[in-house]
């Protein structure tokens, strides 16, 4: 995932701005991120040399972000 919902803030944030902010900014929201689908809770993970910043999660059966109609936009980011 690029995006995920800080819990604290109440806001959407993007992989790239979270990896770009301070370590004690991180830290203390990196235990506070969910899907904004589904709400199941996420994680950060900072990527490689070969992959980006992203965020992963459980998504629920339900997620409206793992459905078809939206794995499509997975190939066009």
């Amino acid at each position: 995932m690029k995006r995920a919902a800080s819990l604290l803030d109440q806001r959407d944030v993007g992989a790239v701005e979270f990896s770009s902010q301070e370590a004690d900014w991180k830290e203390v929201r990196r235990r506070h991120l969910c899907c904004l689908g589904c709400h199941a809770p996420a994680q950060f993970k900072a990527g490689s040399q070969r992959r980006g910043p992203f965020f992963s999660a459980r998504h629920h059966d339900t997620c409206p972000l793992t459905k078809a109609p939206w794995t499509v936009f997975r190939y066009l980011q």
